[in-house]
């Protein structure tokens, strides 16, 4: 494909994915509780910014997101950057549709999930509306990622590990990302 046909076809699969922001920007029936935090999707440029920034020091190219929604971000990131991307979501409704756009989506809890250590590259914008499960999972990120895996996030409650390398610390508008060492 040439560099034309690169960035014609990159625009009208993010032409495509912000329709579809735009279309489910709805909590499905029954799902609008104290834990989850509706479809919110974080500006896709700003993704698509982070996620350039983290790749340089990625070991690799394993993609994961908590919270997926409808697979819009980890569209992107297989499109633009080439990830093997893989996607954790509570809400069936949101994984179904991001299956339907060829992504690989898993329905689970983020508090429960075992899978963190697979990846070289985690991203997440506040999955909980909960502080406090906001805390947990934040933690529980922490923890398991694997040494040397960069975590792309949005709107924690509070920051990386101290000890964590700092590759962007945008504290003021409360995005990071950082690199277990």
């Amino acid at each position: 494909m040439t560099e034309a046909g690169h960035a014609s076809f990159a625009g009208a699969v993010l032409a495509e994915l912000a329709r579809l922001d735009r279309e489910w920007m709805i909590v499905p029936a029954g799902h609008d509780d104290v834990r989850s935090v509706p479809w919110m999707p974080f500006p896709m440029h700003d993704f698509i910014a982070l996620v350039a920034e983290a790749l340089p020091e990625a070991g690799g190219d394993r993609f994961l997101e908590i919270g997926c929604g409808i697979g819009t971000r980890m569209k992107a990131a297989s499109v633009i950057f080439g990830l093997d991307v893989h996607g954790v979501e509570r809400v069936p409704e949101y994984a179904a549709e991001a299956v339907k756009l060829g992504m690989d989506a898993e329905v689970t809890d983020a508090l429960t999930y075992d899978g963190y250590g697979k990846y070289d590259i985690i991203w997440f914008n506040r999955p909980f509306r909960d502080p406090e499960l906001q805390r947990q999972l934040e933690a529980r990120v922490w923890d398991q990622v694997a040494s040397g895996a960069v975590v792309i996030c949005a709107n924690l409650e509070a920051p990386p590990p101290a000890n964590w390398w700092p590759v962007l610390n945008d504290s003021e508008v409360r995005r990071w990302i950082a690199q277990k060492p």
